[in-house]
């Protein structure tokens, strides 16, 4: 009897050990789980709509390189002019469409992203006082831009890139390239390296070295050119663990340009003017997250774009590091110009 009783104890003690190993293991598993999402963002964009409307603080940064102008307009001033995303409407949306609305709404309280239910049930105001609507394209075709062209009587001067927007001393000029273009590039080499038929993939990242290259061209060696089959061996050459990353100290910025056309002057990529660039950079720079709805939806491309590139959260500047914003360093607020 007393060994049956034993016997019993016995095996009521490995059954709790068991389910204490089992707990152990699958909250264990469930925390690798989460750890592996937050370590490659780009693998969340797989997740379900269920999952990403649960988890949408996971999403990509990069959601501006994958909308096109005309959908950052839409859902923009959508969320400009308090307009709530029909449900249908919003289902329809890919997933970087549903993380920038969802990104904008949470930037107004500084807050993590929050999901749509949220919103359909009315939790947040969403009202966006003071937000600047563009001039939209007329029926006719006619863009805002031929519109102005009309009223200032002369067509707008085009800028061609890239651009400089401040100048190194002449000991001073970059050796190697910037710390997050390496990053950059390590990406697209490990692309090319384990999935080399993922064209997609790659032409993204390198959409955005393009993009680092055009905007922040004062801050390469002399010459330096993106070509895809040398970037194994310009990642390979670069010291990641160098101090400091970047050295500031023999550059200057460009608080201001002349000309006699240069308030009308825009950059045919971006449509905006070297002065609204500035602006956006400072903004960037001082991080501290803007009123994203007191911007234009050229301005709010613009300025998403840069943060993708060095990593950083559009709807939260606060999280970046003094290394992600040195190089937006432009000197003077953009009002003093």
């Amino acid at each position: 009897m007393k060994k049956t009783q034993q016997q019993q104890m016995s095996n009521n003690n490995n059954n709790k050990a068991s389910s204490s190993s089992s707990s152990t293991t699958s909250k264990t598993s469930q925390d690798d789980t989460t750890t592996w999402l937050f370590k490659d963002k780009e693998d969340v964009l797989k997740l379900t709509c269920q999952q990403l409307k649960k988890m949408p603080q996971l999403c990509s940064i990069d959601d501006a390189f994958h909308l096109s102008d005309s959908e950052i307009s839409e859902i923009f001033d959508m969320f400009v002019f308090g307009r709530l995303a029909a449900t249908e409407e919003y289902m329809k949306w890919n997933l970087y469409a549903k993380a920038f609305y969802l990104k904008l709404h949470s930037s107004c309280g500084n807050i993590p992203p929050f999901d749509y239910e949220s919103l359909v049930r009315g939790r947040w105001d969403l009202i966006r006082p003071g937000g600047r609507r563009r001039t939209p394209v007329s029926p006719d075709g006619i863009s805002s831009d031929d519109v102005l062209t009309r009223v200032i009587g002369f067509a707008r001067p085009r800028l061609l890139g890239p651009f400089k927007f401040g100048e190194y001393t002449e000991r001073t000029q970059p050796r190697c390239i910037p710390y997050h273009l390496y990053l950059l590039l390590k990406q697209a080499v490990a692309i090319m390296k384990s999935s080399p038929t993922k064209t997609t993939k790659l032409k993204m990242v390198e959409k955005k070295i393009r993009f680092f290259c055009n905007y922040f061209h004062s801050h390469l060696p002399l010459g330096w050119k993106y070509k895809r089959g040398r970037a194994s061996k310009e990642v390979e050459s670069y010291d990641p663990t160098r101090k400091p990353r970047y050295d500031m100290s023999g550059y200057t910025p460009i608080s201001s340009f002349t000309g006699a056309y240069v308030e009308h002057e825009y950059d045919e990529q971006t449509r905006l003017s070297r002065q609204s660039m500035i602006a956006t950079m400072w903004t960037i720079h001082s991080r501290q997250t803007p009123n994203l709805w007191e911007m234009a939806p050229e301005e709010i491309s613009f300025y998403c774009k840069i943060c993708s590139c060095f990593g950083i959260d559009y709807h939260r500047l606060e999280a970046a590091s003094e290394d992600d914003v040195c190089l937006m360093n432009v000197g003077l607020h953009p009002r003093s110009f």
